[in-house]
């Protein structure tokens, strides 16, 4: 996935999404020299976690 629909799926801006992989917080699947790359499965996967956590803490 390119990191703009990543930012977009993930409702962030994209120096937001460069903050995140430099915290290493981003749902990227792997990194390769300094990049990251990012696959669909584990984008959506990061946002089911989240939603699910946000769902408990209610």
């Amino acid at each position: 996935m390119k990191k703009s629909a990543v930012a977009a799926a993930l409702g962030i801006s994209l120096p937001t999404l460069r903050a995140y992989e430099e915290r290493g917080i981003a749902p990227f699947s792997h990194k390769m020299f300094g990049r990251y790359f990012y696959d669909e499965q584990h984008v959506r996967k990061f946002i089911d976690n989240a939603r699910r956590s946000q769902e408990a803490s209610r």
